[in-house]
């Protein structure tokens, strides 16, 4: 019965033995998931910084196709209005040029108007000029004809007179005698004569009104032609200076209009430089877009390969996690099955150290009581550690695992 108690005892004690390298066992595993636990909470963390980093960096792709569009849309828009502002500027260009002939035309029309009307006042000047000859001439010949009219007058007056003076010594030389005849002969002789002399001098006289007449006669001819030619030309200088002064009327008004097509066009060549500088400095070029869109790929590809070995890593640690949760689930059966063993042996044990006692009594009554009673104390004796230690043992191994 004792070697069996050994037995029971010595098995309980390696029970226990496995038991506690179970535990230790355990608890190794238990602080390798621990560590991996935490190993796989910094991953997270990880993952979640290279999540933050890869949604910045999205946020930062998308930013630049935002901004690569609105550059663009900024840009399609500033080439249209720089197409409109060249089209504008060629229309421009074009009735500038044609202004600019126009003036050309009314200039060159003005210096011929100009010319005209300088030609049409020294025409006009010298016409008055000849006028006034032509009038003082007219005047002279008629103060002529009024002296050669006033010396016909005259000498009628004197023509009458001797008329009559020898028309009385006719008379008298009738009827008077032959004394008286010679007499009044003589008077008649030389009236006659002085008759014929005024005859002459009045014949002459005529002529030479008749001369005055007909040179007066060419005179009012010329002068209505002169005059007649210096109304066409007032009349034609007017028109002259009317036309000359719409002229330079619309060639103010083409001027003006020139100065303020020139304005406009100097006006939007400012603004094309404008646009063309805003299109050169203020959008991105097409190799800087290409460049920050290669960084950003570049930067999200890296991203990308450190999230795949974080997540690789995550795996693995999940894995060993789970390995060591089988390792702790199978350590807590062997566990459980060691404790049960335990107990079915700490039965045993109490079972077989009752029987002993029963045993032992029996024998108390059947030995002497001295012999009996000092062999079952030593018995007891000798039992009572390995019974303290299996209770000592039982007591922590409930407070273990409560």
């Amino acid at each position: 019965m004792k070697e069996k108690y050994e037995q029971l005892k010595q098995n309980r004690m390696k029970n226990q033995e496995t038991l506690n390298d179970q535990k230790d066992e355990l608890r190794k595993k238990e602080e390798s998931k621990k560590q991996c636990d935490q190993s796989i909470q910094r991953k997270e963390q990880q993952v979640k910084q290279k999540e933050d980093a890869m949604r910045v960096l999205k946020e930062k792709q998308q930013q630049l196709l935002q901004q690569i569009k609105m550059d663009q849309q900024e840009k399609d828009k500033l080439k249209q209005e720089l197409e409109q502002i060249n089209q504008d500027m060629e229309l421009l260009k074009k009735e500038i040029a044609q202004l600019e002939e126009q003036i050309k035309e009314f200039i060159e029309k003005i210096a011929a108007l100009e010319k005209t009307i300088e030609k049409l006042k020294e025409a006009i000047h010298q016409q008055k000029s000849q006028i006034q000859e032509q009038v003082e001439l007219q005047d002279a010949h008629n103060q002529i004809l009024r002296e050669v009219n006033s010396n016909i007058q005259s000498r009628k007056r004197e023509l009458a007179k001797f008329t009559v003076a020898l028309s009385v010594a006719t008379a008298a030389a009738s009827s008077c005698g032959p004394c008286g005849r010679a007499f009044w002969s003589g008077i008649i002789a030389g009236l006659q004569s002085q008759i014929q002399s005024v005859n002459g001098e009045l014949n002459q006289l005529r002529q030479r009104e008749s001369q005055e007449e007909e040179i007066l006669l060419q005179i009012a001819i010329a002068l209505a032609k002169l005059r007649g030619d210096l109304k066409l030309n007032e009349a034609l200088h007017d028109k002259t200076i009317v036309e000359h002064n719409q002229a330079k009327q619309q060639l103010q008004n083409l001027e003006k209009e020139l100065k303020a097509k020139q304005e406009r066009l100097n006006e939007l060549d400012n603004k094309r430089n404008q646009i063309l500088e805003k299109l050169q400095n203020e959008t991105l070029s097409p190799n800087e877009l290409e460049t920050k869109r290669l960084s950003l790929h570049s930067q999200k590809s890296i991203l990308e390969d450190d999230l795949r070995k974080i997540l690789s890593e995550q795996t693995q640690l999940s894995t060993q996690i789970g390995e060591y949760q089988q390792r702790i689930r199978v350590g807590e059966g062997v566990a459980n099955e060691l404790m049960k063993n335990s107990d079915q042996q700490w039965k045993q044990l109490t079972m077989v150290q009752g029987y002993m006692l029963q045993l032992d009594y029996r024998n108390e009554r059947t030995i002497n009581a001295l012999d009996t009673q000092q062999s079952l104390k030593m018995s007891l004796k000798n039992a009572q550690p390995y019974l303290d230690q299996a209770v000592s043992e039982r007591a922590k191994k409930k407070v273990q695992y409560m």
